[in-house]
């Protein structure tokens, strides 16, 4: 849940009904939702995964490990393409 506070950038109080001691799985959708076109799909896909209602699917981290390597491997490859833009224009200064 603090991945997703910190990925939407606010409070995120509306998610819990604490009268009743539950979780609105609902407006959790909602609210990863609304990180589409911020962040990418499987970052998104990540955070779903681990915020599911249900803790028997929720995966332990050798399963979390194997669901956000794609997503591990974008970041990485973001990241080579800047160095070597980066690279290429200082060069070319």
């Amino acid at each position: 849940m603090s991945m997703l506070v910190a990925a939407q950038l606010e409070k995120l109080d509306h998610v819990y009904d604490y009268n009743n001691k539950v979780v609105k799985q609902d407006a959790i959708d909602e609210s990863l939702n609304k990180l589409r076109g911020r962040y990418s799909e499987g970052f998104i896909d990540a955070l779903r995964i681990l915020l599911d209602s249900n803790e028997e699917q929720r995966p332990d981290f050798i399963q979390l490990d194997d669901e956000i390597k794609s997503y591990r491997n974008d970041v990485r490859a973001q990241a080579v393409k800047f160095f070597i833009k980066t690279l290429v224009s200082l060069l070319e200064s």
